[in-house]
């Protein structure tokens, strides 16, 4: 078992928490700030609270002006047994936001503090690439993410793609497939996504956290949804930030795989990226050796590890898929009705932020 830091539980010097008169300033240096992805700014924690009532204590470094030096994103989960905390919500990542080496040692250093003074379970960072901590983290290496840089264009991208991307792009056209963008999309969506969630034996996220999202995104995010006719077949929510793209859900009917929705769904994101100036997809997270990982490199996208850095007391956390509790817990949620597990899994989704 690691041992927490038995430190007194005042905070570390220049450290804070995120309250509502910070917020603004808290997201401006998450819009400047390098390193950030869409998964620093409030809009998931604001989500979080909303929809699941989730605490979020956040935390932010000052330098000795009083200028914000660093950030770090917390989310604590309750469940029956045992609390925890984590740093990104579902599939979201992000290394700490800090000006300087100190400032990010000491948001983890508060961060470690704060989980032993709650006696949580553990603590989870969920970063991204290569970053320093401390001895006392342990580390995971189950996840990556998928990138493709957009900035050789549109018709470079074209001709860089395999054969096989191209065709079934092409065959989704032929197929009478068409994508359309807007917030009247988000019920058409929202269905698709939770009836794919049920049959991988996956809680849904319920409607208001996606709401909350795309409300507090504003214009940055969108709804991308792929038609035949007036049915639905998938879509996807899309986030923009400092010229990035981020895919964090994303979903299509496994009846309709056949006619290639997924293909023409990424190629219309990627084509209007790079029509609005965009320099880089995020195909979003995916575990190693799985089919999702291998749809994504097919588009000629780069793997980035996605560390899982965390502390514990007691047993350490579950991150990693295929374990025999998950497999049980997937094959048992696949046997629900879909109306039950559409009630239930918002609930259990907000107690499952991993």
């Amino acid at each position: 078992m690691l041992k927490f830091d038995e430190s007194p539980g005042s905070s570390s010097p220049g450290i804070e928490t995120l309250t509502a008169a910070t917020g603004a300033a808290w997201d401006a240096y998450v819009d400047e700030h390098p390193d950030a992805t869409c998964y620093h700014h409030r809009a998931w924690q604001i989500a979080a609270r909303a929809a699941y009532g989730i605490e979020t204590p956040s935390l932010i470094a000052r330098d000795a002006t009083g200028a914000i030096s660093g950030v770090l994103p917390l989310f604590i989960v309750g469940r029956a047994w045992s609390r925890y905390a984590v740093t990104a919500a579902f599939g979201g990542y992000g290394r700490v936001l800090g000006s300087s080496d100190d400032a990010r040692r000491s948001l983890l250093d508060e961060a470690r503090r704060m989980s032993m003074r709650l006696r949580l379970s553990h603590l989870l960072h969920k970063s991204s690439g290569e970053e320093r901590v401390g001895s006392e983290w342990k580390r995971g290496d189950a996840a990556v993410t998928a990138t493709l840089s957009l900035e050789p264009g549109e018709a470079a991208l074209w001709r860089s793609f395999r054969g096989e991307i191209r065709n079934r792009v092409r065959k989704a056209e032929a197929n009478g497939l068409r994508v359309v963008e807007g917030a009247g999309e988000f019920e058409a969506f929202y269905r698709v996504l939770a009836a794919n969630m049920h049959r991988k034996g996956t809680p849904i996220y319920g409607r208001p956290f996606l709401r909350a999202v795309l409300d507090g995104f504003g214009p940055r995010a969108a709804i991308m949804a792929v038609r035949r006719g007036e049915e639905t077949l998938g879509g996807a929510l899309v986030i923009e930030h400092r010229g990035e793209v981020h895919v964090p859900f994303v979903s299509s009917l496994p009846a309709a795989f056949a006619l290639a929705p997924n293909n023409l769904l990424y190629w219309e994101i990627i084509r209007r990226s790079c029509a609005r100036g965009c320099v880089l997809l995020d195909f979003g997270r995916s575990f190693r050796d799985t089919s999702n990982l291998d749809f994504k490199v097919r588009w000629g996208a780069r793997v980035v590890a996605q560390p899982f850095y965390f502390v514990h007391r007691g047993a350490p956390p579950v991150i990693e898929p295929g374990g025999r509790a998950v497999r049980l817990a997937v094959s048992a949620w696949r046997r629900l009705p879909q109306s039950v597990a559409d009630r239930v899994g918002p609930v259990l989704a907000g107690r499952l932020l991993v």
